[in-house]
């Protein structure tokens, strides 16, 4: 995931993995309050592409993560510029 300013509406993110699995992807607010968005899905072995409309969450800063059913987790901050 590019570490750019998401300015389009269109979050767009790469995993590449050796097995196929599902995944948990949470984004919350900065303060880790609100969850904003909650979505599972499958991916493939190899290379994959992820997009999520963010254009209704409201500019600022999210902290998002992505786990597998392993217990594994990915965390990474995510900027919403209108």
């Amino acid at each position: 995931m590019s570490d750019e300013p998401v300015d389009n509406g269109m979050f767009i993110f790469g995993i590449h993995t050796e097995d196929a699995k599902q995944l948990t992807l949470e984004m919350h607010d900065e303060e880790g309050f609100s969850l904003v968005a909650n979505n599972v899905f499958e991916i493939n072995q190899g290379q994959n592409y992820k997009a999520i409309n963010v254009s209704s969450l409201n500019q600022g800063t999210y902290n998002f993560r992505i786990k597998d059913d392993a217990g594994r987790e990915l965390n990474r901050q995510v900027n919403i510029v209108e």
